[in-house]
């Protein structure tokens, strides 16, 4: 695989990633609005919950430093 194929997954990765980060909090509050309301059995716990809030910001760092370590390379 190359460097450009590489920095273009990643790029996709990181529009991903976007996504994810602007759904997540609603689906989240729907979730819990759900399990609070009794119409759905809580499945996730609560470290669960607080890692799905986290884990976009560790995603988007990781892409980015891989993209950066990669545009640090010789072509």
């Amino acid at each position: 695989m190359s460097k450009h194929e590489i920095t273009t997954t990643l790029t996709t990765l990181g529009f991903q990633v976007d996504v994810v980060e602007k759904t997540l909090p609603a689906l989240l509050a729907g979730y819990l609005a759900a399990v609070n309301s009794g119409l759905v059995e809580a499945k996730l716990s609560v470290t669960q919950l607080e890692y799905l809030g986290e884990i976009t910001g560790e995603m988007t760092g990781k892409v980015a430093a891989v993209k950066s370590f990669l545009h640090s390379m010789q072509p």
